[in-house]
């Protein structure tokens, strides 16, 4: 299968790859509704034999994912299970035997977090702290800019729960929290990025998988699916992963402006990196 495969063929994946990881947000839904034939596709590989990951970088643990798709509508018979960022950091924080932290996200985010056994201290005011997005009320990342200061001046840690800088809510680009953490670290803040495209929640995703297939799975059996470069591709290309693009997701407009293979190479020469190919193109998970 080569990068130029339609989006009818994505039905048919090479035999080899037992295990999908599917982005969620931009592939699945747009933050407001199921895409049917996005829905039709995970079935019909779960059908093959294939067992079916949804991969996010989700602030928040898998169950309060589950029950937002259950909202939106998508069938829990379409997936076998779902990795979040959320759950990756809540693990790396309960190795580190930590029990609080400062937070910066929604009440929402810090009633579900909370509900895990993490204590979350109002504000920013700890050496150790959460970030999951921005409050309510607040639209640009720049606003924590003075919050950020005061946290580089204690050396505080920032654990960012959500590595993605924007999302597509229907057609509304909104900020996430990798857009503050990323504010953070331009200031010289020490921050520890769980979610794609960093390496732990690739690690939490194999496991996962292996424990559905009860036995060991290696990364040459995985293929995984995505609508962003920075975390997607680039992702699945360090964790030794083939790769299917979805381009009319976050990085659409610019797709379409100057073509899939171009808008890759030209941000591997930018970042100084080497991307290989999607095995597949595609319009959209379908």
């Amino acid at each position: 299968m080569s990068s130029g495969t339609a989006a009818s063929s994505l039905a048919q994946l090479p035999g080899r790859y037992r295990v999908v990881l599917s982005d969620i947000w931009g592939c699945v839904h747009d933050g407001v509704h199921v895409f049917p034939e996005a829905q039709a596709l995970l079935s019909r590989w779960r059908s093959q034999g294939r067992i079916v990951l949804l991969i996010t970088n989700a602030p928040r643990p898998a169950g309060a994912v589950r029950a937002q798709l259950d909202r939106l509508g998508l069938d829990p018979a379409s997936y076998d299970g779902i990795v979040t960022s959320g759950d990756t950091g809540l693990a790396a924080l309960r190795a580190e035997g930590r029990s609080e932290a400062g937070f910066i996200g929604t009440a929402a985010d810090r009633r579900i977090i909370e509900e895990t056994g993490l204590r979350l201290l109002d504000g920013p005011q700890s050496d150790a702290v959460v970030c999951t997005g921005l409050e309510e009320g607040k639209a640009d990342a720049a606003e924590y800019d003075p919050v950020l200061a005061e946290m580089r001046v204690r050396g505080a840690h920032l654990h960012c729960f959500n590595p993605d800088r924007v999302v597509l809510r229907g057609p509304v680009r909104e900020p996430c929290a990798g857009a503050i953490a990323e504010r953070y670290e331009a200031i010289g803040g020490r921050v520890t990025w769980y979610g794609k495209p960093y390496a732990p929640i690739y690690a939490r995703a194999l496991v996962v998988a292996g424990e559905k297939a009860g036995r060991t799975v290696e990364p040459a059996e995985v293929v995984a699916v995505g609508d962003s470069i920075r975390t997607d591709l680039v992702g699945a290309a360090d964790a030794g992963l083939d790769f299917v693009f979805v381009t009319h997701g976050i990085e659409g407009d610019r797709i379409d402006s100057e073509g899939s293979a171009a808008l890759i190479a030209r941000f591997a020469e930018e970042h100084g990196m080497s991307l290989p190919a999607p095995i597949a193109t595609a319009p959209r998970l379908a």
